[in-house]
């Protein structure tokens, strides 16, 4: 006849000249006589014909005795699953119970062969392999079922577990893959937050004189600073003698702390060694004189 499934799902969404030269195509037997003995305003319009054939074969889903009824329950029945196999007493019952649903499907609903077929395409695709498709009819097709040894059952559910624990196996080390992640991710952001304010360590100022020992003293202390500041990066102006400016001003001021003078730097100095005492009493003093002197001005 026609395979209502088609019918009942058939795309709303379509013109309906398209909807009813789609059903059409799958009707058959009395459903074919019936539409060719309607009149033309009902076959050849989409909104008349669908009501008129539902109400004709009885098929609307108000009763649960009506055919569309038997045919779901035929339908549902078929959502198949592997576990079946586990017992050879479940899987028998589960074709013995098909058997009798396809009892109660009216042929008008749907051609035997079509009912075989929607029962093979509902096997696992691992029974599919060694159930051939049916030619004829449901019986056929349980038949065949029957005729499979239970070793060959067991040898697919074998496999079929197998493949589970493989596939379980693969999921658990994406999970600690992604766990490993996290931690390695959070362990960086704590590391980069922290990393922040060590980068901002203050040193204190040392003064070393220009001498052999004053330059063992200013290697010792670099030495228990980088020890101390083990991800510290220290690195040496190419134009001072120490990273430990001994001079009152910072480095690059353009102030030699050779002599403590003004406009020139330390590898062209050409004074004598002032102690450093002394540069700093000439600069208080500069600089207190420059203050009486905008006083007074």
């Amino acid at each position: 006849m026609v395979d209502i499934g088609v019918f009942q799902n058939n795309c709303t969404d379509q013109d309906g000249k398209c909807s009813t030269k789609l059903f059409l195509l799958f009707l058959d037997g009395r459903a074919e006589k019936w539409v060719e003995a309607q009149p033309n305003n009902v076959k050849n319009s989409w909104k008349v014909l669908k009501p008129a054939f539902l109400a004709h074969f009885q098929l609307d889903k108000a009763s649960i005795e009506s055919p569309q009824a038997h045919y779901n329950t035929y339908f549902d029945h078929l959502k198949l699953q592997i576990t079946f196999l586990r017992h050879c007493q479940e899987w028998d019952k589960w074709l013995r119970h098909l058997l009798e649903l396809l009892m109660d499907v009216l042929s008008e609903m749907v051609m035997q062969w079509g009912l075989a077929h929607t029962a093979w395409t509902s096997l696992p695709s691992e029974l599919q392999a060694v159930i051939p498709q049916p030619k004829r009819g449901i019986i056929e097709f349980i038949n065949t079922c029957k005729s499979v040894p239970w070793s060959t059952y067991k040898h697919i559910l074998d496999k079929h577990d197998h493949r589970e624990e493989v596939v379980q196996e693969i999921r658990h080390h994406r999970q600690c893959d992604v766990e490993i992640h996290r931690e390695l991710k959070n362990e960086l952001q704590h590391d980069l937050a922290t990393s922040i304010e060590e980068q901002f360590t203050e040193i204190t100022q040392q003064t070393f004189l220009d001498t052999t020992q004053g330059k063992a003293n200013y290697e010792a202390t670099l030495h228990d600073f980088e020890a101390c500041h083990t991800h510290a990066t220290i690195q040496l102006p190419k134009d001072e003698p120490y990273l430990l400016t001994p001079g009152t001003l910072p480095a690059r001021s353009n102030k030699c702390h050779h002599c403590g003078q003004h406009g020139h730097r330390q590898v062209a100095c050409i004074n004598g060694v002032v102690p450093q005492p002394e540069q700093n009493y000439c600069q208080a003093y500069g600089a207190a004189s420059y203050q009486a002197h905008l006083g007074n001005a």
